[in-house]
């Protein structure tokens, strides 16, 4: 990300983004239903959207997401996220998802945002909590190429970000229509009951929401799935933006 931030203007102007080879097939856009998102919302310094809907309507954030993904996920992203000075309280946080493009603004103070983070967490983590992060365990099968802890807890700090150094940029939010018509009935309550949970900070719809949710895991995810993943990601509290 800072090579490309370095190598742009410095025109606040000029929107960019950094994506997968196969960011269409993943979340059915195209770089100009990219644009024209963006252009239907002038004078924002970042636009972002969730290219994957059902892990809205499945999980509480993308960290729980990637409780189920990644080996030993929770314990390294709450090293990292400690030892930043963040606090893991940020785990167990209801948020979105978000696949984003932003101007200079945003990316100078985002991957600034980064460095620190990051940089605050090597320098506190130890030898043996550094080890994990470094080795290619959170990808077993080799999905991302191998990818080491690090990129799997960086892609998923925006919303911390948007809500701390980043809270005076006009951010905006774009549905992705294509993907959101594939959910089916169930995917789509639950995701109605967690959106309303989080707008109104609802303790009470958020427990409606997590015992559903639950059911409906058991039934489609299978029960030696649910005896794995489950309990981690079943809190009986969380945080509310």
């Amino acid at each position: 990300m800072r090579r490309v931030a370095q190598a742009q203007q410095a025109d606040g102007t000029v929107l960019w983004g950094i994506v997968e080879a196969d960011f269409t097939a993943r979340t059915g856009l195209t770089g100009q239903d990219v644009q024209l998102a963006v252009e239907a919302a002038p004078d924002h310094d970042v636009h972002y959207t969730n290219p994957s809907p059902h892990i809205e309507a499945l999980f509480i954030n993308p960290w729980h997401q990637g409780y189920t993904a990644h080996p030993r996920f929770a314990e390294a992203a709450a090293a990292v996220l400690d030892a930043s000075g963040i606090g893991h309280a940020e785990l167990d946080r209801l948020e979105p998802a978000s696949q984003f493009v932003g101007n200079s603004r945003f990316w100078t103070a985002y991957v600034d945002f980064i460095d620190a983070t990051l940089k605050a967490a090597r320098e506190r983590l130890t030898a043996e909590q550094l080890a994990l992060l470094d080795s290619q365990a959170a990808d077993p099968r080799r999905l991302h190429h191998g990818a080491t802890y690090w990129h799997f807890i960086v892609e998923r700090l925006l919303p911390i970000f948007l809500r701390g150094p980043g809270q005076a940029l006009r951010a905006h939010r774009f549905d992705v229509t294509e993907r959101d018509a594939k959910l089916n009935g169930h995917q789509r309550r639950l995701r109605e009951m967690k959106d309303v949970a989080h707008r109104t900070k609802s303790a009470w719809m958020y427990s409606c929401w997590l015992h559903y949710r639950n059911l409906y895991l058991l039934q489609v995810a299978g029960k030696k799935w649910c005896e794995t993943h489950l309990a981690a990601i079943s809190k009986p509290e969380v945080h509310f933006e």
